[in-house]
């Protein structure tokens, strides 16, 4: 019978020399000081050797095993070749000095997850300008944001599921606009699932992370029908386009009042520039374009004619109108920040939402009026086509004595009268 290879070592660590047992001198931590959590110490009598890992080691397996350590590999001098690659670690040469830095006892983590680093690249070189629509408040999207969210998870998600929803748009393979746009949806699961939760006990402390989260919504509310091809089917007269507008206008002034319950606080705060932006506004005036002011004063016209009954239902229809005329109105003396159009969808009652849903004519009309405004923001990539959808879709609700009123907004939007 052949002798068994000679296996004792003096380079165990120092528990398992105590205690009389076999160590398997794996560093920075053998298998026995793993198994009971103990402190796992080496007394170098020379320099122990080390395995160097080869090509087929270099796998993420084998590092999450524990098998190698930058400390392990260069406390001595290691040389192996394999097949024409050559694997060289000088302790004493090339990395001596940093790894003087390291010792048997140095944590590291080795998990990496490159996908959520390629979204934050995205959005802090990309996506946040979708946020700064005014080229204002560069500094607190880009910046500042992503420095509360290192404090609320919820909120990074949020910044993650912008920058995956992002991608997923500007995308032109479909297998890779499905991967984006389902990592969009799983950050904004969870994200939104602590946003609701805290929402009845805002604070302090939490309101700026609140409040960010919150502007975030907006962009991919309006985001994720591009990415399903929604926005780029004609709405032919369908009640669920005319519905999905609603409830997206809802949903704009839902969050607009979940801003305002913090506002006093984050006034104070590092976000208050954003704050200041929200709160511009304009008085009711007629100072814009020749064209735009004949256009109002049609409508003005044609609401008077159509409500000669209803008093009640014209008053309301001049609110909005007086609203529409504001926002035409920042957009002709300050087109550099489109951002006012979000206005209007805030400014309106409630009884207009809901002569939108009964399917007024002259609400329709003026929805189709507000659609006309996205033209300024066509260029920003969740927003681009929403303009003449909303247009197309009011516009396919009313009959053909509308033409005439209808026909400067769909040429805002670039929809001919045979589309």
């Amino acid at each position: 019978m052949p002798r068994r290879p000679h296996t004792k070592s003096r380079h165990g660590c120092a528990r398992c020399k105590r205690k009389k047992v076999k160590c398997d001198e794996t560093r920075p931590q053998c298998k026995r000081c793993f198994t009971v959590d103990a402190e796992c110490e080496y007394v170098a009598l020379s320099r122990p050797p080390v395995r160097v890992p080869t090509a087929t080691n270099h796998s993420p397996q084998g590092h999450e095993a524990g098998q190698y350590s930058a400390y392990s590999l260069v406390s001595s001098q290691a040389f192996s070749t394999n097949g024409d690659r050559t694997n060289f670690v000088d302790g004493n040469g090339t990395f001596g000095y940093l790894c003087n830095f390291l010792n048997s006892q140095t944590s590291s983590s080795r998990d990496l997850n490159l996908t959520d680093l390629k979204l934050m690249r995205q959005y802090c070189t990309s996506t946040f300008h979708s946020l700064d629509l005014d080229g204002v408040t560069m500094k607190e999207w880009q910046v500042i944001v992503p420095e509360i969210a290192e404090q609320y998870p919820f909120l990074m998600h949020g910044i993650l599921s912008a920058s995956a929803l992002h991608l997923a748009v500007i995308v032109t393979d479909n297998a890779e606009r499905v991967k984006w746009r389902s990592l969009s949806l799983g950050h904004l699961d969870l994200g939104l699932t602590v946003y609701m939760s805290l929402l009845g006990s805002i604070t302090p402390e939490n309101c700026n992370a609140l409040f960010a989260f919150s502007g975030l919504l907006p962009l991919l509310s309006f985001g994720y029908p591009i990415t399903d091809g929604t926005i780029t089917q004609p709405p032919q007269g369908s009640p669920q386009a005319i519905d999905g507008i609603i409830s997206l206008i809802t949903l704009l002034r839902g969050i607009h009042t979940i801003l305002n319950t913090s506002s006093r606080w984050v006034a104070d705060g590092p976000l208050r520039n954003i704050i200041r932006m929200r709160e511009r506004t304009a008085e009711p005036r007629l100072d814009v374009s020749e064209d735009t002011k004949r256009q109002l004063q049609q409508l003005c016209a044609l609401n008077e004619t159509l409500q000669k009954e209803e008093p009640e239902k014209q008053a309301i229809l001049d609110q909005v109108i007086g609203k529409l005329q504001n926002i035409f109105y920042l957009l002709h003396v300050e087109p550099e920040r489109p951002s006012a159009l979000m206005m209007w969808p805030l400014g309106v009652n409630e009884s207009y939402l809901l002569l939108l849903k009964s399917g007024d004519s002259m609400a329709m009309v003026l929805l189709a009026y507000w659609g006309a405004t996205f033209k300024y923001l066509d260029n920003v990539w969740a927003l681009h086509g929403w303009g003449r959808y909303i247009v197309d879709a009011a516009c396919s609700t009313l009959d053909e004595k509308f033409g005439e009123i209808l026909r400067w907004p769909r040429e805002q939007v670039e929809l001919q009268t045979g589309d």
